[in-house]
């Protein structure tokens, strides 16, 4: 078994916020609805930033109450830059959280951008991320 090291509040904090801010510019290059779904680039392949003037309603969900405030300030930054998305936070509880996604994934209504950090794990033996996951638009 590998040693495991724990990190600090204020590191895992940081890492959160970047996956975050990386996870949101992500989904925005997935709305913009450019002419390669597939290849947001120009012709001599330098990356190409969604347009600004994107207009999308996501969702965002986590398990983690404690960092509600630090996802609250990323999506500040990232709709300073995108101004028409509104991203809604929607926090469940450990505990309830897999259910949670499971249940979404088999109706349909999974959240449009969702954690599955710590263990990944399959709770309902079928896949969640399977389920929803329709290739590139």
């Amino acid at each position: 078994m590998l040693p495991t090291t724990r990190l600090s509040d204020g590191r895992r904090r940081a890492i959160v916020s970047a996956a975050s801010v990386v996870a949101l510019a992500a989904l925005a290059v997935g709305c913009s609805g450019a002419e390669s779904p597939t290849s947001p680039t120009s012709a001599n392949g330098a990356y190409v930033a969604p347009a600004s003037d994107l207009t999308a309603d996501i969702t965002y969900a986590f398990w983690d109450e404690t960092q509600k405030a630090a996802i609250e300030a990323n999506v500040a930054g990232f709709n300073e830059l995108y101004p028409n998305i509104k991203v809604n936070l929607d926090v469940t509880s450990w505990e309830g959280y897999w259910t949670k996604l499971q249940t979404q994934a088999s109706s349909d209504t999974l959240a449009d951008l969702f954690w599955l950090n710590g263990a990944l794990r399959n709770p309902g033996g079928g896949g969640v991320t399977r389920r929803r996951w329709r290739g590139p638009r």
